[in-house]
């Protein structure tokens, strides 16, 4: 599953980071860093989550082709 992500729309609030670490990545800054966009279809609930719960909508899991 692909992961994408639009940087002008985080807020850097870390869920995402709480939710998988090893994908998303918080700068001390507040900047958020997508690690790994390409991700295992068997991580789809916890990714799936992790898109839901960012307040500002800035990560989406692309569509199949």
């Amino acid at each position: 599953m692909h992961i994408e992500f639009d940087q002008d729309a985080c807020i850097g609030s870390g869920v995402c980071e709480s939710i998988a670490e090893d994908v998303f990545q918080i700068s001390d800054v507040g900047v958020m860093t997508l690690i790994a966009d390409d991700v295992a279809d068997e991580r789809r609930n916890e990714i799936e989550q992790a898109v839901s719960r960012c307040p500002m909508g800035a990560i989406t899991i692309a569509r199949e082709t």
